[in-house]
């Protein structure tokens, strides 16, 4: 069967509604046959449970098993247990998960980027072979902690901290709407050490004074286990992870939105209650941020001089052009 044209003429051509963009043409025979066994996999064992997951808001850890079983975690790192693989392989197989639900997207995601990741490219060599061969079999199950009831999980407002103690540090802090601590047997946390520097920590379920309570009634993402995690005076000595890795972009966060290391943009967000933007700009424009009320904001008043100072990409450059066209010449009104 010859190749389609994506520019041919709609009318002569019937219009692909499960492939629009023509993607499988591109290609090639190796990733057709992921996509095909993926496809298939999703189709005999993914979607006869998702129904009634979605409906009971039951999480299945044996998809994580079977996911590992097939090499499909971590499959952009080299070695470590892992399936050969690459980003386009990484891509393809959440695009399957996706097909069916995308509770099961995020199981890949948060194992594949948010946890084996950070392991990967910070952790020390005992790290990596503690802890990547049974993540990357889905023998266990990793979550990932950044996300704060009161700074959401803008890095830069991170409030959980990491205290010096005879022999290691202790993290005494609470975040929320977190994927997967219920079931996690592996917890990577970012905490600020005194040095005002953003590390990660590597903490183990049943670890003295970690809890993973379980956020019920969900009205989304329902098969996929969403919770807290408390840390009440957890004790580390050798759990940080061997690199600092907040510098100008936070790493783990990317590589889970399938964005490479050397990229030039950044997808930027408002940070608070009145989302006023989506916008794609170079990495040294402006954060947009708004409130309805600064005064009112329970973390104090915010004020257009600290922003930057909070927040490294919030470098104040005016004016911004948004996708739509419309020029924002400054810093919305009661920022």
């Amino acid at each position: 069967m010859p190749p389609k044209n994506a520019d041919s003429n709609l009318d002569s051509e019937a219009f692909l509604w499960d492939d629009p963009l023509l993607l499988e043409d591109q290609l090639d025979e190796e990733e057709v046959a992921l996509c095909r066994a993926m496809r298939a996999f999703g189709a005999e064992s993914l979607l006869p449970r998702i129904v009634e997951a979605a409906r009971n808001e039951r999480f299945d850890r044996e998809i994580v098993a079977e996911l590992g079983a097939r090499g499909y975690l971590g499959s952009t790192i080299d070695g470590c247990g892992c399936a050969p693989g690459n980003y386009v392989a990484y891509g393809l197989i959440a695009r399957e998960l996706e097909r069916i639900d995308s509770s099961y997207r995020t199981v890949l995601s948060v194992q594949s980027s948010l946890v084996m990741h950070p392991i990967h490219r910070f952790g020390t060599d005992e790290q990596k072979a503690k802890y990547l061969p049974k993540l990357a079999k889905g023998e266990w199950i990793g979550c990932f902690g950044l996300t704060e009831p009161n700074s959401g999980s803008d890095p830069a407002s991170l409030n959980t901290r990491a205290r010096p103690a005879p022999g290691g540090l202790i993290l005494s802090a609470t975040m929320s709407w977190i994927s997967h601590p219920p079931a996690a047997d592996v917890l990577i946390v970012w905490a600020k050490t005194d040095d005002d520097i953003i590390r990660g920590f590597i903490l183990e379920r049943g670890m003295a004074g970690l809890s993973t309570p379980k956020i019920e009634g969900k009205l989304s993402m329902r098969a996929c286990t969403t919770g807290l995690i408390v840390m009440d005076e957890v004790f580390g000595a050798d759990n940080y992870l061997g690199t600092i890795v907040w510098q100008r972009r936070f790493d783990p966060r990317n590589t889970a939105r399938h964005i490479s290391a050397d990229h030039d943009y950044l997808i930027v967000f408002a940070k608070d209650a009145r989302i006023c933007e989506f916008n794609q700009m170079p990495r040294t424009e402006a954060m947009i941020a708004s409130y309805s009320n600064p005064d009112d904001d329970p973390r104090g008043p915010w004020r257009r001089g600290d922003l930057a100072a909070r927040n490294p990409y919030s470098l104040g450059r005016y004016p911004i052009t948004t996708p739509s066209g419309r020029v924002i010449e400054g810093p919305p009104s009661g920022s």
